[in-house]
């Protein structure tokens, strides 16, 4: 098929009487297509002509393309580049499969990430070691004969560690207003047995009892309801 120069328009137009034809850009031997200066693609695709004209990649422009991409070759040692430019101070660089498609790293890592902070943020190595770091329980050290619980130890273990027998009072909702689901753990480090005592208008369920049977018993209480908990451990009537 010919083709034509259009000097006026700068074209080079196949001609013909086919549909469709192709202009292909043959250099010779290793010779290379060499562009000296931007390539305007009108908004099409670069597809393959190899595997029956499939596409390659599709440019879809906006009416005001402002931010774009800039893919950079490397030397040695050194990887490939795409980055985002644009006239935007802060550019996201959006990937998006189809229908329930995955991002797929193929078995390779991500790295250089930072630590979320938004509720949907992947998380890092550095802030699950941080996080999980910080579950090992606190312990509050008693010493006395009587202690009311305080709202400082949710979560937290409180030993009591006296000779001598001792109460540990849990307090109305009313007093210290724990949320539903707080856990307080109990433990009798000492040779004086613990009676755990409900506070006025707390009700502490229990299979048996409510005293720590010897030295190293420990038991839980969790809040189920305003001024409602269950208890469970080392304990007899």
């Amino acid at each position: 098929m010919p083709f034509e120069i259009d000097h006026k328009a700068n074209e080079i137009k196949a001609i013909g009487s086919a549909s469709n034809i192709n202009i292909t850009l043959k250099p010779k031997g290793t010779g290379d297509v060499v562009m000296g200066a931007d390539i305007n693609i009108n908004g099409k695709k670069i597809v393959d002509s190899n595997a029956a004209g499939a596409t390659v990649l599709d440019f879809i422009a906006t009416s005001l393309n402002v931010n774009y991409l800039i893919v950079s070759a490397s030397d040695a040692a050194s990887p490939p580049d795409i980055r985002a430019a644009g006239s935007d101070t802060d550019i996201d660089i959006e990937i998006r499969p189809k229908g329930t498609g995955s991002i797929d790293a193929s078995s390779s890592k991500i790295i250089n990430v930072d630590d979320p902070t938004a509720a949907q943020d992947a998380a890092t190595k550095n802030y699950a070691d941080t996080t999980f770091s910080l579950i090992d329980t606190p312990i509050n050290a008693q010493t006395g004969t009587s202690y009311t619980t305080v709202l400082t130890d949710t979560d937290k273990l409180v030993t009591m560690d006296n000779a001598s027998a001792s109460t540990w009072t849990v307090p109305p909702n009313s007093s210290v207003a724990y949320d539903i689901g707080t856990t307080i753990a109990i433990a009798q480090k000492g040779a004086g047995q613990v009676t755990i005592t409900p506070g006025a208008g707390v009700t502490l369920n229990k299979p048996v009892g409510l005293k720590t049977v010897a030295q190293w018993s420990m038991a839980s209480i969790i809040k189920i309801a305003t001024d409602t908990w269950i208890v469970a451990g080392h304990l007899e009537a």
